[in-house]
């Protein structure tokens, strides 16, 4: 089976959803405490992916977790050094490139 109307349809869905919600709610009507509980969901949603990419990783061939857990080390210092999410995002794709393009020379 091809997996690809299935993940053409799980984005839709999901747009559809954002999109819903920003033009039926909009912010102004949006109870104070949901608003501010915004400020949380990205750094959940960076927890989670970092969390499955490390059980995925770590269950497998231990050089590459160590390859791994050294490059969320660094990301993990340059977030917690310039709180700059623009940096963080940057440092994370190039460990990301750098550890794919490792993994392609072996």
């Amino acid at each position: 089976m091809n997996a690809f109307p299935l993940l053409v349809m799980c984005g839709l869905g999901s747009w559809l959803l954002r999109v819903m919600l920003i033009t039926i709610v909009p912010a102004r009507h949006m109870p104070n405490a949901f608003v501010a509980a915004l400020d949380y969901v990205a750094p959940a949603v960076l927890a989670a992916v970092v969390t499955a990419e490390l059980t995925d990783v770590i269950r497998g061939n231990p050089t590459d977790s160590a390859r791994v857990l050294l490059a969320v080390a660094v990301i993990g210092l340059i977030a917690w050094r310039t709180r700059n999410l623009a940096a963080t995002s940057g440092t994370g794709l190039l460990a990301v490139l750098l550890l794919d393009f490792g993994a392609l020379l072996h």
